[in-house]
C-alpha cells in the first residue's frame, strides 16, 4: 500500500474518532442539561404550599397576591392524597365540651380535647427493647377525649366520656388498662356518662385539695 492511501486511511479513522468524540461530548451534554432541569424541577416548591400556610407564617412560600388564607378544594389529585376533612369532636362530644368549657373558664381553666396517650405518659427506662415496644404499643394509637388544664398548661384531670360503644367487653378492657394507666402514672382521671355536675364536682374537690 503506498503512502499516499495509507494517508487517506490515516485520515478516514481520525474523522470518525473525532465525530465519535463529539458525539459523546453532546450526549454527555444533553444528559447533564436534562439532569439539572429534572433537579431544578423538583427543588420548586409545589403549587399548593401556597395554600396551606397563612402568608403570616410561612411568607416565603407565598405569591404576594395573596393578601388572605383562601379556600382552595382537590389542589392534588386524591389518588395521591386519599384523604378528606372530618370533624374534631362527634355531636354528643362537642355538647360536652361546650358543658365543660364553661365550667373550666369559670375558675380561670381551660380544655383540651383529642389528646393522644403517648403524649401524656412514657414507658418506664430499665425495660428490654422488646419489652418497650411492647408497652409503647399499648398506649400510641389511644387517645383522651377531655383534658382540663391551667394557663400554664398543667393537666388537672383528664376526662374520658363514655357513651353505649363502652359496653363492649374491648372497651371495658381498653377503658381499664387507661385509667390504670393514668392514674399510676399520676393523673387525676374521671370517666363519665355526660354529667357536668359530675365534673364540676370532681374539679372542685381536686382544687380544693391543691389549694
Amino acid at each position: 500500500m503506498d503512502s499516499g492511501a495509507t494517508g487517506v486511511i490515516i485520515l478516514i479513522w481520525t474523522l470518525l474518532v473525532v465525530a465519535a468524540v463529539l458525539k459523546y461530548t453532546r450526549a454527555k451534554e444533553k444528559r447533564k442539561k436534562k439532569t439539572n432541569q429534572y433537579r431544578n424541577k423538583n427543588q420548586k416548591q409545589p403549587e399548593y404550599i401556597q395554600y396551606i400556610y397563612p402568608p403570616n407564617i410561612y411568607p416565603q412560600y407565598i405569591n404576594p397576591q395573596y393578601q388572605q388564607y383562601p379556600v382552595q378544594q382537590n389542589i392534588v389529585s386524591p389518588n395521591i392524597f386519599p384523604y378528606h376533612k372530618k370533624e374534631l369532636l362527634t355531636k354528643n362530644e362537642y355538647y360536652f365540651y361546650k358543658k365543660i368549657n364553661q365550667i373550666a373558664n369559670e375558675k380561670g381553666l381551660q380544655v383540651l380535647t383529642k389528646i393522644r396517650l403517648a403524649d401524656l405518659i412514657d414507658v418506664n427506662q430499665g425495660l428490654t427493647k422488646q419489652e418497650w415496644n411492647v408497652y409503647f404499643s399499648k398506649i400510641k394509637s389511644k387517645h383522651i377525649d377531655f383534658a382540663i388544664a391551667d394557663s400554664n398548661m398543667n393537666i388537672i384531670t383528664l376526662i374520658e366520656l363514655n357513651d353505649s360503644s363502652h359496653e363492649r367487653i374491648d372497651r371495658i378492657e381498653r377503658d381499664n388498662f387507661v385509667a390504670n394507666a393514668l392514674r399510676t402514672a399520676g393523673y387525676n382521671f374521671l370517666m363519665t356518662e355526660g354529667s357536668s355536675e359530675q365534673v364540676e364536682t370532681y374539679l372542685n374537690n381536686i382544687l380544693s385539695y391543691k389549694s
